[in-house]
Parts: structure tokens; C-alpha cells; sequence
């Protein structure tokens, strides 16, 4: 049977990635995996991600670890002193030698570049669920 009017319940939100790129190939890569699932906002430097979060509350980050005016950690820790809350994040760098400093950082995940798909949609899940929670 139909619901009455009115009784509907809301649909669930999609979870809000912002995803800082400066390349503008791998942005577009990133956003057409990720937006059949996800809502995603593509901005291209540390700035632009810091001026979104006023305004946008993200469940997500997907940072390049070497922006044009900043680096992914300086991105990190002026993210956490403007929203007062630590949001999760994902690194990504063509320098596999970054991996210990954005982890110990505060990221969650990092991706190397070149990476797949699977990868990034395994790490955007990964990172959304938090630490100790399973996945289904």
C-alpha cells in the first residue's frame, strides 16, 4: 500500500565530498568516479578548499598533497582551526614518500598516484566509516 501524504520519510543525504585538485584531468577523474554515489565539489587549491568549508559542512576530503599555494598538512591543520572539528581525509601525491607524514598527519587513507577506482572508492569508504567500524 501507498503511504499517506505527508508520512514519507526524507531521504538519506548523500555524503558531501570536497575534493581539492589542482590538475585539472585527475580532478575530472575523481569526480566522475566518485559522484554516481557521493555529492562532490572540485575546488583547485588550499585556499578555495578553506573558503568551501565556511559555508559547506564535508564528511570528506580528498586533498592533492602538493597544491599550488599549500601543502595537503598546512590544508589539514587550517581545516581543523576553521571548523573546529577534525573532518576525515584522504591524501593523495605522485610521492609515494609522503605516505608516513599525512598519516601521522591526521589523513586517514593516501592514495599514490597513479591510482584505480576500486582504489579511490575503497579508500572514500574506508575513510567515511571512521576507525573500528566495519564494513558490511
Amino acid at each position: 500500500l501507498p503511504e499517506p501524504l505527508g508520512t514519507a520519510s526524507a531521504p538519506t543525504p548523500r555524503p558531501l565530498i570536497l575534493v581539492a585538485e589542482d590538475d585539472a584531468d585527475c580532478a575530472q577523474a575523481v569526480k566522475v568516479i566518485l559522484q554516481s554515489a557521493y555529492d562532490v565539489s572540485v575546488v583547485e587549491s588550499g585556499r578555495d578548499l578553506l573558503a568551501e568549508i565556511e559555508h559547506e559542512k564535508p564528511d570528506l576530503l580528498v586533498l592533492d598533497y602538493q597544491l599550488p599555494d599549500m601543502n595537503g598538512l598546512r590544508v589539514m591543520e587550517a581545516a581543523l582551526r576553521k571548523q573546529g572539528r577534525y573532518t576525515p581525509a584522504i591524501a593523495m601525491s605522485a610521492y609515494s614518500n609522503r605516505r608516513t607524514a599525512c598519516l601521522k598527519g591526521g589523513f586517514r587513507m593516501f592514495l599514490h598516484k597513479p591510482f584505480g577506482a576500486l582504489d579511490l572508492i575503497w579508500a572514500v569508504e574506508l575513510a567515511l566509516r571512521g576507525p573500528g567500524k566495519s564494513i558490511q
